[in-house]
């Protein structure tokens, strides 16, 4: 987002700095299914492509015990765009809904949002996450591999580790872009905690020093 957050950390007394640029990271060479660091690490990166119904909020903090970097990049849709977009969608799944059950609840979701998307009572959004794991050498790197897969699997989110895009995932980030109603954005949160619950709709900004609770942005 393009909207200013350091009148507000300064006004809650949080300290912070603004990074201009992401990380760079230095590259010896690229392969198939993965890069090799100059410091010899071997590198595989991941986008998110299908996530079920079912996820929590603040899934994504559960990612950060099985990956070394978890990027999410998210986008705001302006309303008018979004409300063309879910038009377009729900007519779609619309042809499909009187034969099967699962388009037909897709059908209804996407009427549901749309409907909210015309009262402007929610938002769409434009979303990517991109993992990656780090290892030593090759073998080690399969096993990492093997076991990630192993891990995301159980909760039924898919990622691909996309041939011959593993350089730009590292690099730029890129990933599979997804759309997500605002709701849906709570599996987002980096912790989970009652002030969330007492707050659904706001940002998390960090941890409280002094007590250890989340501070979180009510906008």
């Amino acid at each position: 987002s393009g909207e200013s957050l350091d009148l507000i950390l300064e006004q809650i007394g949080l300290e912070h700095s603004v990074v201009s640029s992401a990380p760079e990271w230095k590259i010896k060479s690229e392969n198939l299914n993965h890069v090799t660091l100059e410091n010899s690490n071997f590198v595989k990166c991941y986008t998110l492509y299908k996530i079920p119904s079912t996820l929590p909020a603040a899934w994504a903090h559960s990612l950060l015990s099985k990956a070394d970097v978890v990027s999410i990049w998210i986008k705001p849709i302006e309303n008018h765009k979004a409300v063309s977009q879910m038009i377009r969608y729900a007519g779609l799944v619309g042809t499909g809904a009187s034969k099967s059950h699962s388009a037909r609840y897709s059908f209804q979701k996407g009427q549901e949002v749309l409907e909210a998307l015309s009262r402007q009572e929610t938002k769409l959004f434009n979303c990517s996450v991109v993992i990656m794991i780090k290892a030593a050498d090759v073998g080690a790197l399969k096993i990492a591999d093997k076991n990630f897969k192993t891990v995301l699997r159980a909760n039924l989110a898919l990622f691909d580790a996309t041939a011959a895009m593993q350089k730009q995932m590292l690099v730029e980030g890129i990933g599979k872009v997804l759309y997500f109603e605002l709701g849906s954005t709570a599996i987002f949160y980096p912790f989970v905690s009652a002030d969330m619950i007492e707050v659904p709709n706001g940002i998390p900004l960090g941890i409280n020093i002094n007590t250890a609770a989340p501070v979180i942005y009510d906008y």
